[in-house]
């Protein structure tokens, strides 16, 4: 990150992956199915969110904007949505609504953003 932000005019923003399935599901493809019990394991085991810790660490210690898509499907899980069913393949792609939610949170981090950005640089910025 800190060559990409070095060698390029380019800002670096942290995208973390949303839930994976937890349990089985009539989705799961049958040629995926040998490595469905992985993804759940990862997903309940406390894997996946370890990862997701460790990208959000990286974000505070560089100084990179996280887009917590983690975080926004753990808000589903918390309020009783059955996230494994957001999963249009059963294990870890994430169906339209899932999608639009990624788009929202990246937007709304970038918009963050800018709108910081031109107040440091003294410019009005609409929100």
């Amino acid at each position: 990150m800190k060559e990409v932000s070095a060698k390029t005019p380019s800002d670096v923003i942290i995208l973390t992956p949303n839930f994976m399935a937890s349990h089985d599901s009539p989705r799961i493809a049958n040629r995926h199915r040998q490595f469905a019990h992985t993804i759940f394991d990862r997903q309940n085991d406390g894997t996946l969110k370890a990862f997701v810790d460790a990208l959000r660490d990286v974000g505070r210690a560089l100084d990179v904007p996280v887009a917590d898509v983690y975080a926004e499907w753990d808000k589903m899980a918390a309020a009783g949505i059955e996230v494994t069913a957001r999963l249009c393949n059963g294990l870890n792609h994430p169906d339209v609504a899932g999608q639009r939610l990624i788009a929202e949170t990246l937007f709304a981090l970038v918009e963050r953003a800018a709108v910081t950005k031109g107040r440091e640089n003294g410019k009005p910025v609409k929100p």
